[in-house]
């Protein structure tokens, strides 16, 4: 019966993660052999621009990778 618990509680915690209102991703840009690390806030992007961005890998292109912050 623990488990089951456990199990569902789990489910729940990473629902929520993957749900948040402030979602961020780290991005990493690598041009000329030249790499760096930037934080982008997906809500602050779409409310500036009026674009719907859901998903951090929506920014991905030739020599930038991105990946949800948690």
């Amino acid at each position: 019966m623990k488990k089951k618990v456990l199990a569902i509680v789990a489910a729940v915690v990473l629902v929520a993660a993957f749900t948040s209102c402030d979602k961020k991703c780290t991005c990493t840009t690598t041009i000329g052999g030249i790499t760096s690390e930037s934080e982008i806030n997906v809500s602050e992007l779409n409310d500036k621009y009026g674009t719907d961005i859901k998903k951090c890998s929506e920014f991905n292109t030739n020599g930038i990778t991105c990946k949800a912050t948690l």
